[in-house]
């Protein structure tokens, strides 16, 4: 996958990752951390 790939899939999963992650923190900051976590490993 290269950088562009990678930009393309952040763009389109982001705000479902954000969503389901905060369903389960309730929490910004949490929901922010989990989102990195997933797009980083």
């Amino acid at each position: 996958m290269d950088l562009q790939d990678y930009t393309k899939a952040v763009d389109v999963y982001a705000d479902s990752v954000y969503r389901v992650a905060y369903s389960y923190t309730y929490t910004k900051v949490d929901s922010e951390d989990v989102l990195q976590n997933v797009f980083l490993t």
